[in-house]
């Protein structure tokens, strides 16, 4: 029995009154209080045979019945208590616990609020309220709820902890570390907000520090799967490839739910070892029924490299298995988009109950497979309902508005485009800003200039009389979407297809990905003989996640990485391009802004590394564009100045350059 088990129990017997119970009451509450709860649902029921309106039996089996994990009718029973005795402060409490199992949090505010009202002074409740605050966004009002639960018992642990996580999404970093060290000393062997405080150490910059925290909640904890996926964070953080592999996979093995594969996917996808199966990954092989999410999910992990047909066969096992839970489903459907049957895909996706379950990530992940492999209406039909569904954390609303916003960007749907950036800021205020992604953030302010640059430049959109220039690439190839540029004396408008976070490393495996087959989806919804300029590198050219990294991280020669990496890019790309007589151009990757974030911190040996290696980048791949006979834009020497740095006046952000710079590259 754990701490938060003991605290319940004792919690139940403060507030029953056992003495004053009916006795065909005092065993079942006997058996409640000593964790027996499926012992004791019968008793209640069998008292509530006989006097259906006793109130402590209606809220004692209201109670055992939402533990045991059936909330609706859980409900009903709590409710019928509060209809006979309105004025039970732990009723209303009881409430409020299943409302928000069940989602209603206003529901649940009322329930506290009025429990409140009855008793004032009890600390837990007001820690409850405090919860479902934290939970609608309203971190503020939290936290003053908060404070008054520990005034009353200053030594509340989980108060302390909760109020630690919202000071943390509030970036108030001092003092929610001085929540959560005041929450250790209550509790030192709380699994849970050692976990925590690893969280806000990495957000701090402390990765060292954060391994030690996330290490005592294992010590206490050994199977504590949050605990492994933060470590794996940090590990990964410091290059620490292997290690962050250990990491995930051992949660991904202890709580197959919780969506691990995704980070441990692009791991071993950025590593070169997508297809290269783990002992933790062999375990969901050889025990299906022992743990068949595992096993379903594995599927999906597997449809991101080239063994589509493994990955069909795992999902298609794992389905009966499973029955309703959408993960096999979900894989099945996004393996059949990677194979090229989107027709069976949506059907599969289809057969999916809508209202089974709270996790929508199978749901998203299909949404995002459909956009990656080119499928954009359908993947937009999937993302639609899913921001109106109110299961949707805030952070996956916030994902699900920059992706919309993105492809109403590329549809050039500016009133779209609004409505979604101004979604992006309302639901961004409800996440824990040490857990938003940051490349979302990138993404949602770069939109954000893109749009009011177009407002402010309307002549640079002006509809060609002929033509199309496809420019196919990572978010570089949004910037000049829409605009109209003049090629070998024709007028194009320039219309953008897009791979997100697509590296030329991805493109050169050997062994396929997604990445490349979204390549050749593209190029197959091209016209034949038509243009298309291939705008990958910049990411493979960024000092923390492409070349110099895995340079400095493991070593190697950078010439031979930077050779091996142009060479298979443009073979790839030359090759699917003669498919379809597409003529291939290649554009360089521009040189770094010279305020970019990080590139200042580098050390003086590294930054010339650094900035030479892009250099070098692109002299490979103006050689061997040459040498296929494709087209080369110099974007390179465009930006570059002295020091090897841009000084930013072609780029729109840190990042990124602006929508006029192909026109002018193109005009020379």
């Amino acid at each position: 029995m754990n701490r938060k088990e003991r605290r319940q129990r004792e919690k139940l017997r403060r507030t029953q009154g056992a003495s004053s119970l009916p006795e065909g009451l005092k065993k079942a509450v006997s058996l409640h209080q000593s964790g027996h709860i499926g012992d004791a649902l019968p008793l209640y029921q069998r008292f509530l045979s006989e006097q259906p309106d006793h109130p402590d039996a209606l809220n004692y089996c209201g109670l055992a019945t939402y533990q045991l994990g059936n909330a609706d009718r859980a409900l009903a029973l709590i409710q019928a208590a509060a209809q006979v005795e309105p004025t039970n402060a732990g009723i209303h409490n009881n409430l409020g616990l299943v409302f928000q199992k069940l989602g209603r949090m206003d529901d649940a505010l009322i329930a506290y609020r009025r429990a409140l009202k009855l008793e004032p002074k009890k600390s837990q409740i007001h820690s409850n309220l405090a919860n479902v605050l934290q939970t609608v966004g309203k971190f503020e009002e939290a936290i003053t709820v908060y404070n008054r639960a520990i005034a009353l018992k200053p030594d509340s642990a989980e108060a302390l902890n909760n109020l630690g996580n919202v000071l943390k999404k509030q970036r108030k970093l001092d003092e929610a570390l001085a929540a959560y060290k005041q929450a250790l000393k209550f509790w030192p062997d709380n699994p849970d907000t050692h976990t925590n405080l690893g969280v806000l150490l990495q957000a701090a910059g402390k990765p060292e520090e954060a391994i030690a925290a996330f290490r005592r909640a294992l010590d206490i904890k050994p199977d504590h799967a949050e605990a492994y996926f933060n470590l794996g964070g940090v590990y990964r953080e410091l290059g620490r490839i292997d290690d962050a592999l250990a990491a995930y996979q051992q949660a991904v093995e202890l709580k197959p739910e919780m969506n691990a594969y995704d980070n441990l996917g692009s791991l071993l996808l950025d590593n070169g070892a997508l297809n290269k199966s783990t002992p933790a990954l062999q375990k969901a092989i050889d025990a299906p029924n022992k743990n068949p999410l595992a096993r379903a999910n594995l599927a999906g992990l597997l449809a991101d490299g080239d063994d589509l047909d493994g990955a069909e066969a795992l999902a298609r096992e794992a389905m009966p298995v499973i029955g309703k839970f959408p993960n096999a489903a979900a894989s099945l459907a996004k393996t059949l988009v990677e194979k090229g049957d989107v027709k069976a895909a949506l059907a599969t996706y289809a057969a999916i109950p809508r209202d089974f379950g709270s996790d929508l990530a199978p749901h998203i992940g299909f949404a995002v497979t459909l956009l990656r492999q080119q499928r954009i209406v359908e993947g937009l039909g999937v993302i639609d309902p899913l921001l109106k569904d109110t299961r949707l954390t805030a952070n996956q609303r916030y994902a699900l508005f920059v992706n919309r916003a993105i492809y109403a960007w590329l549809q050039e749907d500016l009133d779209e485009l609004a409505h979604c950036l101004q979604s992006c800021h309302t639901h961004a205020e409800a996440i824990d800003r040490t857990t938003i992604d940051a490349s979302l953030c990138i993404y949602q302010l770069y939109l954000e200039r893109l749009l009011r640059y177009r407002e402010e430049n309307t002549d640079f959109y002006e509809a060609p009389t002929s033509g199309r220039l496809h420019l196919i690439g990572e978010s570089h190839s949004l910037s000049p979407n829409g605009t109209t540029v003049t090629v070998e004396g024709i007028s194009a408008k320039v219309v953008s297809h897009l791979l997100i976070g697509c590296k030329a490393w991805h493109l050169s495996q050997a062994k396929k990905n997604y990445f490349q087959r979204s390549l050749r989806t593209i190029l197959q919804q091209l016209p034949e003989k038509a243009t298309a300029i291939f705008s990958f590198g910049e990411i493979d050219c960024r000092h923390n996640e492409g070349i110099f990294h895995h340079h400095r991280k493991q070593g190697g020669d950078l010439d031979t990485i930077i050779r091996s990496t142009v060479e298979g890019y443009t073979t790839l790309v030359a090759e699917l391009a003669a498919t379809r007589a597409i003529r291939p151009i290649f554009c360089g990757v521009p040189a770094p802004h010279c305020e970019r974030p990080a590139l200042n911190a580098l050390t003086t040996a590294d930054r010339t590394t650094y900035l030479d290696g892009i250099a070098r980048f692109n002299e490979a791949l103006k050689s061997a564009a040459a040498e296929r006979g494709a087209g080369f834009l110099d974007a390179y020497g465009q930006t570059v100045s002295t020091d090897g740095t841009s000084n930013g006046e072609r780029h729109i952000d840190h990042y990124h350059l602006r929508p006029n710079f192909l026109r002018k590259i193109l005009a020379g």
